[in-house]
């Protein structure tokens, strides 16, 4: 492990450059090591691939955020930082950030809806979506991907699955966008509001949601959450949390996906070519 005083962590985080493109300075920074200590913030940071997931598959890391050193459960963080205390609090009580034996039990609620025999069941409704957005796209001049197609796509399966209605999409991608950042560790104060007043409104929606969904209940996630609640297996607060955070890296993690595996195609054309080739020969008819 390096202790690399020297690397100013912080101003290469804000740098316009280095978020446009960090991988030349990532790639020198992992030169001198895979492993950094941040003296000034006591913060590691981990650039390995083996390394990262040696850490990650320790027991003794744990997921439980309430636990970290000098994380937002201290009480001099909340102190100072009341309206951060309140945000991680309010997020903490999910399969994400339990440990055994929580993390498992809120697990199994759902590990049924992504088997591999229920994926191939939705295969039709993604694809749907996906020709859906494709066919409103325009057909010459500039076309923006992100806000065309990788953008509503995975919302519109998400809120598929757990039956929310399309006139919500642009409601739920708003209270997404300020969700996602708590996983920034640069997050300013009022992107911790704009945050915690998403999360309050979004389980205040689910609330509502959830009780017009019993009058009517079915296989869906949805459903699963809220028999999993009705039979113990979770409380209220976890059973909301696990939904949002479930459609919030749901849908980030497949727009950061699309986006860049798109971004790979047309950087690299021939690969591009050789798709479209065998995107032709799949398709009916050909």
């Amino acid at each position: 492990m390096e202790e690399t005083g020297a690397i100013d962590w912080w101003g290469l985080l804000t740098s316009r450059d280095f978020l446009e493109n960090p991988y030349p300075a990532l790639h020198r920074i992992r030169e001198q090591g895979p492993v950094h200590f941040d003296a000034a913030s006591g913060i590691y940071f981990v650039l390995g691939h083996e390394e990262f997931s040696r850490i990650l598959k320790a027991p003794e890391m744990g997921r439980d955020t309430r636990l970290w050193r000098g994380g937002w459960y201290a009480e001099s963080y909340r102190e100072n930082d009341p309206v951060g205390y309140r945000l991680f609090g309010d997020f903490q009580p999910q399969m994400i950030n339990a440990n055994p034996p929580d993390h498992g039990r809120m697990r199994g609620v759902y590990e049924p809806a992504f088997r591999a025999q229920a994926m191939v069941a939705l295969e039709a409704m993604i694809e749907a979506e996906a020709v859906r957005l494709l066919d409103a796209l325009p057909r010459s001049g500039t076309v923006n991907m992100i806000d065309g197609f990788a953008g509503p796509m995975p919302l519109r399966v998400l809120c598929n699955l757990f039956d929310m209605p399309q006139s919500l999409d642009q409601t739920i991608a708003r209270w997404s966008a300020s969700l996602i950042r708590i996983g920034d560790i640069l997050m300013t104060p009022e992107q911790k509001q704009e945050a915690l007043d998403a999360l309050t409104e979004f389980k205040d929606f689910l609330r509502s949601h959830i009780a017009e969904r019993r009058k009517r209940p079915g296989d869906s996630l949805m459903d699963m959450a809220i028999r999993a609640h009705d039979d113990g297996s979770t409380d209220e607060e976890e059973m909301l949390t696990n939904l949002v955070s479930m459609l919030v890296a749901g849908h980030e993690t497949t727009v950061t996906l699309v986006g860049n595996g798109l971004l790979l195609l047309l950087r690299h054309p021939d690969q591009m070519a050789r798709l479209a080739r065998r995107s032709g020969a799949d398709s009916p008819g050909a």
